[in-house]
């Protein structure tokens, strides 16, 4: 211990203090590698610890399905079977006379046809002659374009009923039905181009027997391609 001359002050190794004062030892860490014997230890440094930051709120945005995009192609499903009881077939003449034929009843003639069809293949084959002469004329356009579009329409309420079962089946498999809507309006637009151009006779053509049945069938299907 270092005293003044007065002896009133000590020093304390870095400063003077009065000699009443108890002495402060303030400790210095050396920065320098203290070395042993194969080991050399590092005098403590300060540690930067970073905190974890508290998770923050996430906002998750869920995306519900509109439900009206999955009621739409029902509905045209159920226009499509609805329009099988009614009339695809409608003429009237002079308001005395007037007959209505729904599409689930040209289904239905659609099959005696075809029963009746095959019976006289079979009875022709039997037979195996073939009357001779017979008219080797071919039709011309007007006809074959007629005989095309009455085809189809013929056709019409099977093609439709066979749609709106396939259109139910995809959607009950949560699949879409564009592709069924496509074909179904398809089948509507090529009948309605070989009508437009079929030949009328007497101011009656082929547009004067549909029924507003068909047309309700047909268009429906646009319902078909809401995704």
């Amino acid at each position: 211990m270092q005293l003044s001359d007065d002896g009133q002050w000590m020093w304390n190794g870095t400063d003077w203090v009065p000699v009443g004062q108890p002495a402060v030892v303030q400790s210095v860490v050396d920065p320098t590698p203290i070395g042993f014997t194969g080991t050399t230890v590092n005098a403590p440094t300060q540690v930067s610890i970073s905190m974890p930051q508290m998770n923050q709120p996430q906002v998750v945005y869920v995306q519900e399905e509109k439900s009206s995009s999955r009621i739409i192609p029902w509905i045209g499903v159920g226009v499509i079977l609805l329009s099988l009881f009614m009339p695809y077939i409608s003429f009237s003449f002079d308001d005395d006379f007037s007959f209505d034929v729904s599409g689930f009843e040209m289904i239905g003639f659609m099959g005696e046809i075809a029963e009746m069809a095959s019976d006289d293949s079979g009875s022709s084959d039997s037979d195996g002659y073939d009357e001779p002469g017979g008219d080797d004329q071919g039709l011309g356009s007007d006809e074959m374009t007629l005989l095309i579009a009455f085809f189809m329409f013929g056709l019409s309420p099977l093609v439709f009923l066979l749609s709106g079962i396939t259109s139910a089946i995809l959607l009950l498999l949560k699949k879409s039905t564009k592709i069924m809507g496509i074909l179904h309006l398809s089948y509507a637009a090529i009948f309605l181009f070989f009508a437009i151009l079929s030949p009328s006779a007497l101011g009656i053509s082929i547009f004067s027997f549909i029924g507003f049945g068909f047309y309700l069938g047909a268009f429906s299907s646009g319902a078909l391609l809401v995704k």
